[in-house]
C-alpha cells in the first residue's frame, strides 16, 4: 500500500494526504492508522474519492 510506504518513509510531525476510490478504504485506513499509532485528522469526501489526512506521530 502508498499508505504505509509514505508513513514509514516520512518524517515524524509530517502530514500525509492519501486519496483512494476504493469503499473498504472507509474503514480499513481509519483502522491501520490507529492500530500503527498515528493519527487521523480528516477525511474529505469528494465526488470521486475521499482523501485521508494523516499525522505521523511515532
Amino acid at each position: 500500500m502508498e499508505l504505509i510506504r509514505a508513513v514509514k518513509e516520512g518524517e515524524v510531525g509530517e502530514v500525509i494526504a492519501v486519496w483512494s476510490k476504493d469503499a473498504g478504504s472507509q474503514r480499513d485506513i481509519p483502522l491501520w492508522i490507529e492500530k500503527a499509532g498515528h493519527e487521523l485528522l480528516a477525511v474529505n469526501e469528494k465526488e470521486e474519492y475521499n482523501e485521508f489526512v494523516i499525522k505521523k506521530l511515532r
